[in-house]
């Protein structure tokens, strides 16, 4: 009996509004983070309330350490 395999390949785009976080930020630096969270990706209650973003994107022109990241 022969099998058949089938492969297929694909991809998600998953777009989310940033907004820019001017305070508490390395001096120099350019850091965003989402506004409405995509519903389903992070929890699955779509009326829950954040109290501190889940996504932080660094944007930044030299090397960083984690640590000196971390403590901004």
């Amino acid at each position: 009996m022969d099998r058949l395999i089938i492969e297929s390949r694909g991809c998600i785009v998953k777009e989310e509004k940033l907004a820019t976080i001017d305070s508490n930020i390395i001096k120099g630096t350019f850091v965003l983070e989402t506004v409405n969270p995509f519903y389903g990706y992070y929890s699955a209650d779509p009326e829950e309330k954040k109290s501190i973003p889940k996504t932080i994107f660094y944007i930044l022109d030299q090397f960083y350490y984690n640590d000196d990241i971390a403590r901004q």
